[in-house]
Formats: C-alpha cells, sequence, structure tokens
C-alpha cells in the first residue's frame, strides 16, 4: 500500500490516510451557527476518504463578528452546532479539526457591522481598499484570549485539534508580515517580534487547552507581496513556533500576491517546495498545499516531500477523491477545473460556495427528484451539458448520444487547448468516461435532422429529445461595420479549428473573455517544434542553424474594444492575471476604439477621433453566438413535452452554466411512460 494510504499522527490524533481536507469559508452558516447543509457537505467528504477535515474558517472575535455566512466559534452558544458537526464526521470515519480565525485587515466593513478592521499596523488593505485601525497592546492580548477561548470551545464540542490560521493576509499573518507591520514595540521590527502574537496565541492555547490537545499552524509559505515574507523568513517563523505545535499546514501566498495561487494558471503541485523547506528543518508532520491533484499529492507523499497532502477544492468537486483513488478508480475522480467561478469568487462577494462541476454541492442532504425512469432518450450534442446531462439520466435511463463531430466535447474541447485550460480536457474525459460506465450509445458524425427526430419521438423509439447542440456562429450577423468579402475573418470555432496558422499580423474584435483567451493561445502557439526537437535530438550541432526557419517570428496581436477595459467576464482572482498575461505576451490593446469596417489585410477604426489603419491578416470576431436549437419549425402540441433545450442550445453561456442546466433537467424529468 503507498504511504500515502498510511496513518498519520497529529500528536495524539491518528489520521487513517495522508489526506487533509483544507479549510475554507462555504457560505452557509446563518448568524454563525453550524448549518444542516455544512453537515452533510463535512459528512460526504469523510465518507470519501479525507483522513483529516480541517472545518472553517470559524471567527473568534465576538465583537467584530462576521455574520455572512461565515462560522463562528465566538460564544459558547455556537459549541451545539459545532458538536453536531464534528460527531457527524466522527461517525463516517474521520478526524476534524475546527480552523480558528481572525479576518484582521481583510474584514470588509459591510460584512462586520461597518466596523473599521483592525491590523498590526494603519494602512491601506489592498485587498479590501479598507484603512485598518493599530491594535493597541491591550487589545492584542484580548484577542489572544479570543483565540485561546475559541480552542477551548472547539474542544468541548468534540473537535479533534485546532488548526490557527496565520496566512493568506489575515491577522495573524499580518503581524507576521514585514510588509504591514510597521510597529515599534515588542509585537514589530524583529522577526522575533513580529512572531511573539502568534507564539502567545498558541502558548495560551495549550496551556489551557492541555499539552496533549493537538495544533495546527497554517502558514504561508512565502507573501508573495512586495516588501513581505520570504521563504527564508517562514522557515525561520516554523522553527520559532515547532515547540508549540503539532503540525504546520504549508499554503502559498496571501489573497492578495500578485503571484497566482490556485487559479488553472498553476501547475499542479508547484508550491510544494515551500512546504518541502519547512519540512527539512522541523520535526513535526507538514502539510503541503496550493492546487494539488491526486497523482501529484501520492507522488509527493511517496518521495518524502510532505507528510500529508492538503487540498480543499479537489474535495469540493469530488467528494470521494480519496476513495476512487484508493481503490483504483482514478477514471470516475471529477477534476477541478481551478476556475475560481463558483467557489472562491462567489465568497469574495460574500456569497455561497458552489461548484461548476458538481452541481449537488451545498444540496448534498437534499432528497432530489429522479427524474425519469426507464426511458429511451436521444441526447443531440456532446458537449459539456449532452455528456453530463447523459451521465446522470443514464443512471436510470437508456440514452442514445448523437454528436455531429468524430469526437466529444464541442467547444469546451478548444477551450482544452489553450495555455493552461488541460484540467477542462480532464473534465470532458471524465464525463465521457462516466457516460460509457453507464451504457450510453454514442454515434459520431451524426447530424441532427429535425424531421428524423420528430419522426423517431411520434414512433416510440425515443421518449425524449435533449438538444445539447451547443451554439452557432451567426456568420451573417448584422455589425455597426463592413467586412468585406475578401477579408480574412474567422469566427472563435474557426480559430481553433486552423490546423496551422502562422499569419504575422492578427486582430481581436473584443477584449473580454473570449478575446482575451484567443490572443494569448496565438501568442503561446511554437511552430515547427517538432522539427527542431528532432534536429535538436540527432543532429544537436545544428540547432542553432535552424532556429531561423523552425521558428516563426512573434506575431503582431492587437485587440480592439470600444469600452475602457479589457479583460470584462474573468473574476477578479482571475483578471489581473490575464490582463498581466496579455502585457507580458506584447499584445496590444485598443480600448475605447471603434472598428469602422474590416478590408482585406486591415481593419479600420477610429481612435481618439482620428481615422488608424490596423495590418490583418486575419481577423477574429468575438461574439455572434447563438442558440442552436436543432428544431426550426413548429413543432406538434403532442411533442413539445418531450423536447427539451439544455447548455448553449436553450441560452449561451460558459460550461457552469451549460452544466448546472443539464443537471437540472436531468434530475427534474418526468416520466411519460414505462418501456
Amino acid at each position: 500500500m503507498k504511504k500515502a494510504f498510511t496513518p498519520c499522527r497529529i500528536g495524539a490524533c491518528e489520521l487513517k490516510y495522508r489526506f487533509v481536507m483544507t479549510a475554507g469559508n462555504l457560505g452557509w452558516c446563518t448568524d454563525g451557527h453550524v448549518s444542516d447543509e455544512t453537515v452533510a457537505f463535512y459528512r460526504e467528504r469523510a465518507k470519501g476518504g479525507a483522513g483529516l477535515i480541517v472545518a472553517g474558517a470559524a471567527g473568534v472575535d465576538p465583537v467584530r463578528m462576521n455574520r455572512q455566512g461565515m462560522m463562528q466559534v465566538c460564544q459558547d452558544r455556537f459549541i451545539p452546532g459545532l458538536k453536531r458537526l464534528a460527531d457527524d464526521v466522527h461517525r463516517h470515519g474521520s478526524k476534524i479539526f475546527l480552523q480558528l480565525m481572525h479576518a484582521g485587515a481583510y474584514a470588509k466593513p459591510e460584512e462586520h457591522g461597518m466596523l473599521q478592521p483592525v491590523s498590526a499596523s494603519e494602512y491601506e488593505c489592498g485587498f479590501t481598499r479598507a484603512r485598518t485601525k493599530e491594535l493597541t497592546v491591550e487589545e492584542i492580548h484580548q484577542i489572544e484570549e479570543y483565540f485561546k477561548d475559541g480552542a477551548l470551545r472547539a474542544k468541548e464540542a468534540g473537535f479533534d485539534g485546532v488548526e490557527v490560521i496565520a496566512s493568506a493576509g489575515y491577522l495573524i499573518s499580518e503581524f507576521l508580515s514585514k510588509a504591514v507591520n510597521k510597529r515599534t514595540d515588542e509585537y514589530g521590527g524583529s522577526l522575533e517580534n513580529r512572531t511573539r502574537f502568534l507564539e502567545e496565541i498558541l502558548q495560551q492555547i495549550k496551556k489551557s487547552a492541555g499539552a496533549d490537545y493537538p495544533v495546527m499552524v497554517r502558514l504561508s509559505g512565502a507573501d508573495f507581496i512586495p516588501g513581505g515574507n520570504t521563504a527564508k523568513d517562514t522557515v525561520e517563523t516554523a522553527k520559532r513556533i515547532e515547540r508549540w505545535v503539532d503540525a504546520l499546514d504549508v499554503t502559498g501566498g496571501w489573497h492578495e500576491s500578485q503571484v497566482p495561487q490556485i487559479t488553472y494558471h498553476v501547475p499542479h503541485g508547484a508550491y510544494l517546495f515551500l512546504a518541502k523547506l519547512i519540512k527539512d528543518v522541523v520535526s513535526v508532520p507538514v502539510v503541503g498545499c496550493n492546487r494539488l491533484d491526486m497523482d501529484t499529492a501520492v507522488n509527493a507523499i511517496e518521495a518524502g516531500t510532505i507528510d500529508m497532502a492538503g487540498m480543499l477544492r479537489g474535495f469540493i468537486a469530488d467528494p470521494a477523491v480519496v476513495e476512487k483513488y484508493k481503490t483504483g478508480r482514478k477514471a470516475e475522480i471529477r477534476p477541478c477545473l481551478g476556475c475560481n467561478q463558483e467557489c472562491l469568487e462567489r465568497i469574495f462577494r460574500g456569497g455561497r460556495l458552489g461548484c461548476v462541476v458538481n452541481p449537488l454541492v451545498g444540496r448534498e442532504d437534499e432528497k432530489l427528484h429522479t427524474g425519469a425512469k426507464n426511458q429511451q432518450i436521444l441526447v443531440v450534442g456532446a458537449g459539456p451539458a449532452g455528456l453530463a446531462f447523459a451521465s446522470e439520466s443514464a443512471k436510470t435511463n437508456r440514452v442514445t448520444v448523437w454528436e455531429r463531430e468524430n469526437t466529444y466535447g464541442g467547444m469546451a474541447r478548444l477551450i482544452g487547448q489553450m495555455p493552461n485550460r488541460e484540467d477542462t480536457q480532464s473534465y470532458l474525459d471524465y464525463l465521457f468516461y462516466m457516460c460509457n460506465k453507464r451504457g450510453v450509445r454514442f454515434v459520431f458524425q451524426k447530424n441532427a435532422d429535425p424531421r428524423e427526430l420528430l419522426e423517431l419521438l411520434e414512433s416510440g423509439k425515443f421518449d425524449k429529445v435533449v438538444v445539447a447542440s451547443g451554439s452557432l456562429y451567426e456568420r451573417e450577423i448584422k455589425r455597426e461595420y463592413p467586412v468585406a468579402p475578401d477579408a480574412r475573418v474567422l469566427s472563435i470555432r474557426d480559430f481553433f479549428q486552423e490546423k496551422a496558422c502562422s499569419d504575422k499580423h492578427m486582430v481581436i474584435i473584443g477584449a473580454g473573455y473570449q478575446a482575451a483567451q484567443i490572443g494569448l493561445t496565438y501568442a503561446s502557439r511554437k511552430y515547427r517544434e517538432e522539427e527542431r526537437r528532432f534536429i535538436g535530438k540527432y543532429a544537436p550541432a545544428y540547432t542553432e542553424c535552424v532556429d531561423n526557419i523552425m521558428r516563426r517570428e512573434k506575431p503582431e496581436i492587437t485587440l480592439i474594444t470600444k469600452g475602457k477595459k479589457p479583460g470584462e467576464g474573468f473574476g477578479m482572482t482571475t483578471r489581473w492575471i490575464i490582463l498581466k498575461e496579455i502585457k507580458e505576451s506584447g499584445i496590444d490593446v485598443k480600448t475605447e476604439t471603434e472598428v469602422l469596417r474590416v478590408e482585406k489585410n486591415q481593419v479600420v477604426c477610429k481612435e481618439k477621433g482620428e481615422e488608424i489603419f490596423i495590418p490583418a491578416d486575419m481577423v477574429v470576431i468575438t461574439g455572434g453566438e447563438k442558440p442552436n436549437p436543432v428544431f426550426h419549425k413548429e413543432i406538434p402540441e403532442a411533442l413539445k413535452g418531450r423536447i427539451l433545450w439544455i447548455g448553449d442550445a436553450g441560452k449561451t453561456g460558459r460550461i457552469s452554466e451549460a452544466v448546472k442546466s443539464a443537471f437540472q433537467t436531468a434530475i427534474n424529468q418526468k416520466e411519460d411512460r414505462d418501456v
């Protein structure tokens, strides 16, 4: 058995496996109390093989309390709900810690009774843009008491231990970081002084809860903010607090770090080096985190890089991720896309946790309608909506999928070709695998003729037709500018289906989500790399000689938009990364620019009242998609209830909307008749 699936100890607490579900605000608590949704959510992850679940974050400050969906441990009245959570997790085989948290500068006033956020020093927080109040020594001691009291309540509620969060830019990390801690007293200045606040918290917890009560600390391996702590600083901090802790949980930087932390831009396991630096100098177990998939996590544990692997969004996407991997069902693991759309983005907006690929998040305990049973269902289209619907419906029905292409995935397959978007392809592969496992029959290169579909319904061969045919590009869409017939104009689909684009001048009209992705994809393309690798392998002395002909020169890419800023459609956690990549790729972005006409080899625009001419060997016009309903004529009244539309066939949108509509349609189907 692999080491990852062997027991591990955190102090007096023994874990069955070395996989830790790390903490994250779910947004489901009412006035700080543990909700039924919260219990059901963690229960499923306990059943799915998590060795340790870190619940929370739970607020420790009864004055500055977040009442907007966040769990609380700041008063005794929260103990019964917390106990219910701990007991339920224990019943299903996992251990559970409670993460104790004080938001500090990250406490948005609108979520904390309009109180001014507090911190080690007075400054304007880069994450919330709110100005902080510097804590007095007396207030520091009071907050230390809050952490101690929170640990005692967690112990009373039956938690196996606590985790103190000293990462991500929250209060303790603000004391630790030389970037924002500008104090001149015993809590500021030297690393020893900056660590004092955390050390005193840990000492109080150990003294009051007992030396044998497990305590873990979550550290930022490096702040990744200007003037912040380096990995070397964090190593020294870890050495200072080692005597007061039973494990260290090492993550990346702060929420405001200008280095991507958990988006799809981050390779799996990219930050494990931070955990390894600390593991090399401490004797307590170390948890490594950030963008881990199971293969990376298992390999890191086997190699001794980390003692335990910490994952949050992997468990959100698939509660049974560990158990599936352990039992050899890796292909059945529903992968996280790293998109942040329904998880981090929602929480940062004060919303409730969701998941693009797992519509059951937050609904684990609902008695969902089972949908149709024993029906013959035809699905038109094998994109994400069609695959998701077919996979779900095939649990209780016989499902056939027609797809006009020779493979599955639709437009989402093209997204999987973009830089850093490999997880999208992994998700499509997962859906296709689950469809086949559940007996879905696929017919590729099969066009859906409306007349044939109606005949199949009328004859009773199929009980339902579910249209998941995606979107169409409206080539003749009425535009505000003329397009010359000899101009080389491509749609988004055309662009990705081009086998060998080698155009020097590329213009993309639009600067939103689609345009930015296309520009970055084109900028990242390398041409004739296979030939170059061949020469490098068999005739390396000639590699430099062929460089000039084996690689094309850097393309000139221009994004044109009427708007003031590019990157519309991206969330706050990814937009800044996209804008940075656009700049570093040398893509020219022309904002507040109007397209006058598209001609052969150029686009004519108006910029600041003047006409400008932009060279264009190829023009990609974003937008113009419309639903592809398949049926363009009147549907007989008797058949209307037996034809359903999902995904882009009903309303164009992202993968998240497609999957939601597919799932909702699948569980809400009504039986027409048994066959």
